[in-house]
């Protein structure tokens, strides 16, 4: 039975016979095969198939440790569904061992034992579904989490644009502020300079409606003064009988012309100072009137 296969490919065909299975693994295949089988009753080839069986299920069993040690690490959330796959697939090693005890006399419940070699297969079919799902998940929270990350930098650059907006507005306010603030006080300063223009003319029209008054003041106090006449009227026309009586006149004017000079001069003594300071304003030389 040095020919014996296992092809644990047909395990996986949802239509699998364990007997057809054992019988066509079992069958020999030459005279000499069929020779050995009818002299040691096919233990031989029985214990050759339990042991490739032991084989393949102790492969399986390292693979499905493997493949464990793999899922656990990439995959930590399902450690506790993990760990009664884990479990499951210890039963079936566990069950492995006993289908070989059984297989060794050939005289258990074949159905059985190979309902138990299906196990590990089942795990693994099993566990393959569990990962695809996992991934879907995974999957399913990147994209929100993404989706978060998105409305959050939208969240925050609409709050920035917010808040450039609402300072924009507030320097606006403020400048427009520091601009009335301005031009308060220039109206300020400008009032306060029409009102000083305003007081300074008061006052300079006051002094000259004093001045004004005092000089008329002055003027009606001694408006009562009276002076010879500055000046000789115009020559009117004369007949020549006027003109001799004139010249005989001057001939005796020239006479008493001391005596006139005297009268000026004593006029002239008479003058009190305020006559004199009335002459001094009006622009009358007193020095030049008696000459």
């Amino acid at each position: 039975m040095s020919s014996v296969t296992v092809d644990t490919n047909e395990f996986s065909d949802p239509h699998f016979d364990p007997k057809k299975w054992i019988n066509s693994v079992l069958k020999p295949t030459t005279t000499d095969s069929q020779k050995d089988q009818d002299e040691d009753g096919g233990a031989k080839d029985t214990t050759i198939l339990v042991t490739k069986l032991q084989i393949a299920s102790d492969s399986t069993s390292r693979q499905f440790d493997q493949l464990s040690s793999t899922v656990i690490k990439s995959m930590p959330r399902i450690l506790y569904d993990l760990k009664l796959i884990a479990d499951d697939a210890q039963l079936t090693h566990q069950g492995v061992e006993a289908v070989k005890e059984n297989l060794g006399l050939i005289e258990g419940d074949t159905e059985a034992a190979l309902e138990k070699l299906r196990r590990p297969h089942i795990a693994k079919t099993r566990m393959e579904e569990c990962r695809m799902l996992l991934l879907e998940k995974s999957d399913h929270l990147n994209k929100i989490k993404q989706e978060q990350e998105k409305k959050r930098e939208a969240a925050e650059a609409a709050e920035a644009e917010a808040a450039a907006k609402l300072l924009e507005e507030e320097h606006r306010k403020q400048s427009l502020l520091a601009e009335k603030e301005e031009e308060k006080a220039r109206e300020d300063q400008e009032r306060k300079r029409k009102e000083l223009e305003e007081l300074e003319a008061a006052e300079k029209q006051k002094q000259a409606e004093e001045e004004e008054q005092k000089e008329i003041d002055e003027a009606l106090e001694y408006g009562h003064v009276q002076l010879p006449p500055l000046r000789q009227p115009p020559p009117k026309q004369r007949t020549l009988q006027q003109i001799q009586n004139a010249a005989t006149a001057t001939a005796a004017a020239s006479e008493h012309s001391d005596d006139n000079n005297s009268y000026l001069q004593q006029i002239s003594d008479s003058m009190t100072p305020q006559v004199s300071s009335v002459f001094k304003r009006i622009g009358v030389p007193l020095d030049k009137f008696w000459q």
